[in-house]
């Protein structure tokens, strides 16, 4: 699950972002998930060191580093959650209209027993 989770979010930072930032601002903004995405790649290691360092077992250390890093992704999720709205995000951009489009016209219903000619 591990492994494949960033298969799925990796590109979901970069779709996310293309929705709701101008196409001028993009460049600059996908260099910042770039760099917040892989910080943690840095930081993890130390940090985790440092927590089998300082516990009292080696297993203490590493259900420690395990615990601090799933609260870690828990609050990131609710962050997101609460926080990412595509469609407002979009709206105040001006990205889209302020009024919703009217919806199509319905097509009629197809009638009992009647088909449509073949393609010559």
């Amino acid at each position: 699950m591990a492994f494949g989770g960033n298969a799925i979010v990796f590109p979901l930072h970069y779709m996310t972002t293309a929705a709701v930032v101008p196409t001028r601002q993009r460049g600059a903004l996908f260099g910042i998930v770039a760099a917040t995405g892989t910080l943690p790649g840095l930081v993890a290691p130390y940090l985790t060191g440092h927590l089998l360092d300082t516990a009292d077992s080696q297993s203490a250390g590493y259900t420690g580093s395990f615990l601090l890093s799933s609260a870690v992704m828990l609050l990131s999720g609710l962050t997101a959650l609460l926080c990412i709205r595509p469609e407002r995000d979009a709206l105040r951009l001006g990205l889209v209209p302020d009024e919703p489009a009217e919806p199509a016209e319905p097509a009629e219903p197809a009638q009992a027993g009647a088909s449509k000619p073949l393609a010559q």
